[in-house]
């Protein structure tokens, strides 16, 4: 934070910052205003949570010893890796002495849990704060650590045992029990599909109904029939697919002309025509558009020939959705698996099944239509009055109207975000992570599965109110903006923007920001930003696969979203009206992904920084711990280089780690003992000095979840029984009891090793609190430094 920056303003909306706008504050070494404006509404809140803890609040010693804890996604994993760390870090009392805490994805439903068990609403029954705090005494899952052997020694009460057992017991936290299970998710999962399917196979089938219906030879013009029978074989029958076949045919024709009107103009492309190099650009531009309507006529002309090739058969689109499907999910498993990067065999592989399941749900749509329009257009020749006696009599044709107006109400009507899997989701990680409190009062009362109505309807913009007590780190959740389609180059190529999700603003570079109380009409909870944070599986988010084309559309047909749609802060303030399948399908279909529609899709914040360093590295904090979760067995790095990048780019801040340390420390290459084929690493944890554009420096402690071998036997044990831990799949959701406490014991040992470390100790009381090993004024108990 610069030494300039504003101080708290009441700004309901914070305009957008370009890629230009942020390389200009680079070359100017401060802070584009737009941040600094962001960063004004949260200083309030940070000046009193620094004052409870007696910390300097005057905004230029905030600006000089801002910090934050970052934990990266990764799942569960990541989420109980992290809360080991938090344990080790509380039991020296030093949660309480940063001033962010910035999470992402799995990270986050550790970081959204201590906001809210923290936090007044959490309060129980008849009293107005919650019983559990940041300080060691009062932090919600307790300090102990998993190794301690002796029960009579944990610190540990009643309140913080009943925290980690409810948590550990709902490891499994997408099959909760209590009448939800994985059948449960199953069955949304088909919902999903089924209404999906209820809306746009009714309106696929009425299209080629209408197609049908005005193909008949007396509503044709003779001149068009004439045209016609010139462009097809003699003694065909015109029809609706005809004419589609038609416009693919004059599209390829003018793609011909054109590529021959090029030609021939090529004479007088000499150095005296000036405009020759406009001319190619818009040529290369134009060319492209007959070319995609060719692509996009000759499937829907040929459905006829391929029904009529299978005798009619209603099969045909099943057996064609079903081949589709398999190769679906081989591809899906075989990208999962993969621990290099998706070759193009994979994503050829990929789209051809995609398209055989939607080319499959075009068939059914086409047979239904085909059954109908032959049941009307038998009667219709019978019958002296046809329209309504007809009508009566086609039992298929009369389903098809009811089907087709139900489509059209349901699909305008339904919130999208309310029938795909997004909700299930987050409400069993709202259950999970944030339960219900206790009750009754000043009573210990064990924990249950079930419902959690305090925190469903608890908002985002209740937390961390300026004018109440303070009672956390103030949170940044971190998302994504999907943004395949801007116009701006270098968002479209990565996909999209940090998107910010915080008690005070909302947005980001490419949308600009929003206050909280504004952003949805008021309407984002917690609950809510912890799951969209998470949402990895979307289309057109995340790895190339999931951009393809052909990909991204079947899964939008089929629902299988996590990502939520809202409205674009610093487009349309307010409420999100219209979220429903035609206005969200009409984006998808087309890319409109861009930073100026009304609507925007928010997902997984891993999409863009899965570290949660951006938000941090943009606020300049001058100290920074990152608790790194993420699955790495080839130990890449991929995601901390991909976001050094970003930070370099956007905001002029390096990283570099000191002499004799780095990312080489974290790799395994030592034996040690038990289990024989197991490797250890020379430490889980690295330091770094940050410096930023105005060339101001802090410091980075790195943690990540790497086998060392100061962990204990119950490690060591599930280490022999797992040969990929602490590196398991992040598709595995689902922890037993030892799984989680084999994590949770691991961050814990990791932080701890950190915490004896003289060097790496001495950076953290220079940051949050002046705490020798020899003494310790916030009453944690002493840890002898290593030397």
């Amino acid at each position: 934070m610069s030494q300039n920056s504003p101080s708290a303003s009441n700004e309901k909306f914070i305009p957008r910052v370009s890629p230009a706008d942020l390389s200009a504050a680079i070359k100017s070494q401060e802070i584009d205003p737009s941040s600094q404006n962001v960063i004004a509404q949260e200083l309030p809140y940070l000046s009193k949570w620094r004052k409870q803890n007696n910390r300097p609040t005057d905004p230029a010693s905030i600006a000089e010893g801002l910090s934050g804890l970052a934990i990266s996604g990764g799942g569960i994993r990541s989420a109980t890796f992290a809360l080991g760390v938090v344990q080790a870090l509380a039991h020296q009392e030093k949660m309480r002495y940063f001033d962010y805490l910035s999470t992402v994805s799995g990270g986050g439903y550790l970081g959204c849990s201590l906001t809210w068990l923290t936090s007044p609403l959490y309060a129980q029954p008849g009293t107005q704060k919650s019983n559990f705090s940041m300080a060691k005494e009062r932090f919600p899952y307790g300090t102990d650590s998993p190794s301690e052997a002796k029960v009579t020694q944990r610190e540990a009460d009643p309140d913080q045992d009943q925290q980690l057992i409810y948590l550990r017991q709902h490891g499994k936290y997408l099959a909760p029990g209590e009448g939800i299970d994985l059948v449960s998710g199953v069955a949304v999962l088909l919902r999903g599909m089924a209404l999906n399917a209820l809306v746009w196979l009714p309106l696929a089938a009425s299209l080629c109904f209408v197609l049908f219906f005005i193909a008949r030879g007396s509503l044709w013009p003779s001149w068009m029939v004439d045209l016609l029978s010139f462009m097809f074989p003699p003694n065909f029958e015109p029809d609706g697919f005809t004419v589609v076949a038609a416009i693919g045919g004059v599209a390829l024709v003018f793609f011909a002309a054109y590529a021959l009107a090029y030609s021939a103009a090529t004479c007088i492309t000499g150095k005296k025509f000036a405009r020759r190099y406009q001319w190619r650009r818009d040529f290369e531009s134009i060319i492209r558009y007959p070319l995609w309507v060719f692509v996009a006529c000759i499937p829907i002309a040929l459905l006829p020939k391929v029904f009529a090739f299978f005798d009619g058969s209603t099969a045909t689109g099943v057996i064609s959705t079903f081949i589709g499907a398999i190769t679906a999910v081989w591809t899906h498993l075989t990208a999962r698996n993969s621990r290099t990067s998706q070759g193009p065999f994979l994503s050829i592989f990929a789209t051809v099944g995609a398209f055989l399941v939607l080319y499959g749900l075009a068939l059914t749509a086409y047979a239904w239509a085909y059954t109908a329009f032959d049941e009307f257009g038998w009667c219709m020749r019978r019958t002296a009055n046809p329209y309504t006696q007809c009508l009566s009599e086609s039992r298929w044709t009369v389903a098809l109207l009811l089907f087709a107006i139900i489509a059209l109400l349901s699909g305008w009507f339904a919130n999208i975000n309310l029938i795909s899997m997004h909700r299930f989701y987050r409400d069993r990680l709202m259950e999970a992570y944030m339960p219900e409190p206790s009750v009754p009062p000043n009573k210990m009362a064990a924990l249950r599965s079930g419902r959690a109505p305090a925190a469903d309807k608890a908002r985002l913009s209740e937390f961390c109110k300026a004018d109440a007590e303070p009672y956390c780190p103030y949170p940044l959740i971190n998302t994504n903006v999907i943004l395949t389609g801007s116009e701006e180059r270098t968002w479209r190529l990565r996909g999209g923007d940090s998107f910010l999700l915080s008690p005070r603003m909302c947005g980001s570079n490419a949308t600009g920001w929003c206050d909280t109380t504004q952003f949805l009409g008021n309407d984002m909870t917690l609950a809510t930003a912890m799951a969209i944070s998470g949402a990895a599986a979307n289309p057109d988010a995340g790895g190339e696969l999931l951009r393809n084309r052909f990909v991204a559309l079947l899964m939008a047909f089929a629902n299988v979203r996590l990502g939520y749609w809202v409205a674009n802060p610093g487009q349309f303030r307010g409420s999100a009206r219209h979220r429903n399948h035609f206005t969200v399908g009409w984006r998808e279909v087309s890319s409109h992904f861009n930073e100026s529609a009304k609507l925007v899709e928010l997902t997984d914040g891993g999409h863009f920084d899965n570290l949660g360093l951006y938000e941090l590295i943009r606020r300049r904090a001058r100290f920074i711990m990152l608790c790194d979760g993420t699955a790495d067995p080839d130990f890449s790095f991929r995601d901390f280089i991909q976001t050094l990048s970003r930070i370099k780019a956007d905001f002029g801040a390096s990283v570099d780690f000191m002499s004799g340390s780095g990312l080489a420390t974290f790799i395994p290459k030592d034996p040690g003992g038990y289990p024989q084929t197991a490797l250890f690493a020379e430490n889980g944890f690295a330091a770094a000095k940050i410096v930023y554009a105005d060339e101001t420096e802090g410091d980075l402690l790195y943690i990540t979840s790497t086998l060392i071998a100061k962990v204990g036997l119950d490690v060591r044990g599930y280490k022999a029984a797992y040969s990929d831990f602490p590196d398991q799949t992040t598709a595995d959701q689902f922890f037993d009891e030892a799984q989680f406490e084999a994590y949770r014991a691991l961050g814990y040992t990791i932080a701890e090793s950190m915490l004896r470390d003289r060097s790496c100790r001495e950076l953290i009381d220079k940051w949050l609190g002046d705490v020798t090993p020899e003494t310790d004024s916030h009453g944690g108990s002493p840890l002898p430094a290593d030397r």
